[in-house]
């Protein structure tokens, strides 16, 4: 990427988490049209953060940990 695009770098990220509206946006999209050194930092930030989302994606529960819904035992006071 080139020295003068290195101000770009936030507002990618920003555009890249959906927080980029308005004027900003419009300004960065029509720059990334003709800079193709910020479209090859938004495509590796994009990548990059796909990775970490698949990464830090937690499974759901197991089926086979606890299917049954839990037993409740009614309390029963000991009689002397």
């Amino acid at each position: 990427m080139t020295e003068p695009c290195r101000d770009r770098r936030d507002p990618i990220q920003e555009l890249l988490d959906g927080e980029l509206a308005g004027p900003a946006r419009a300004e960065l999209e029509a720059h990334l049209v003709d800079c193709a050194g910020c479209r090859a930092y938004q495509a590796g930030m994009a990548g990059l953060f796909g990775r970490l989302d698949e990464a830090l994606r937690l499974p759901g529960p197991s089926p086979e940990l606890d299917p049954a819904p839990p037993v409740v035992v009614p309390f029963r006071p000991r009689q002397p």
